[in-house]
């Protein structure tokens, strides 16, 4: 998180190289809260006066990023549980956070002041399936053998489950020794019998 804040942003990667440089143990350091404090929030804090524009930190599949018990420190220093409130990001700061809702996920979060959660649940199926089949567009897209109406039959097939589509894309985009193609991959998803 840390080096992609720095690669977006000078004043961030300043602020950043100024606290290795302060500190050279941080570059070793398996301490999360350390690297939470001085990699992340100390650098943004620094460097928030100089940005105006929006900042996006996003947190994809937070639920895979562990068993419950090696991802405890990280719910509690994003949640602020561990210093009893939320870390105050500059105005302009957000972190989205994506997760299936576990329970330990769940209770870190709820009844967060300034938390607000979505459950995919609560949106049409229609505008998943357009994010999916657009996701798959761009995915497919460089094949240059399938068209729309295949990028809508994949879509309708994965029923709006963005990992089904992602891992169908890779099945039917990946090199194979054994001489099928990218077509009869595609067809053997969409036909069910891909193992």
């Amino acid at each position: 998180m840390a080096k992609d804040l720095a690669r977006h942003n000078p004043l961030v990667r300043r602020a950043l190289a100024r606290a290795l440089h302060e500190d050279d143990e941080l570059k070793h350091t398996r301490d999360l809260t350390q690297q939470w404090a001085k990699l992340i929030v100390e650098p943004i804090r620094e460097a928030w006066k100089s940005i105006r524009t929006p900042v996006l930190v996003v947190i994809d599949a937070l639920d895979e990023s562990g068993a419950e018990d090696t991802r405890k420190l990280l719910l509690q220093l994003v949640s602020g549980k561990q210093t009893g409130a939320l870390i105050p990001l500059p105005p302009n700061f957000r972190i989205l956070i994506t997760s299936r809702p576990l329970p330990d996920i769940y209770n870190a979060f709820h009844r967060q002041q300034f938390v607000q959660h979505v459950s995919l649940d609560d949106i049409a199926s229609e505008f998943t399936l357009r994010d999916v089949d657009q996701f798959i567009a761009a995915r497919l897209g460089d094949l240059r053998i399938f068209q729309a109406q295949h990028y809508a039959a994949l879509a309708q097939k994965s029923g709006g489950i963005f990992e089904w589509a992602r891992l169908s894309c890779e099945y039917i985009t990946k090199q194979s020794s054994m001489g099928l193609t990218s077509s009869s991959r595609y067809d053997a998803v969409i036909a069910g019998t891909s193992t």
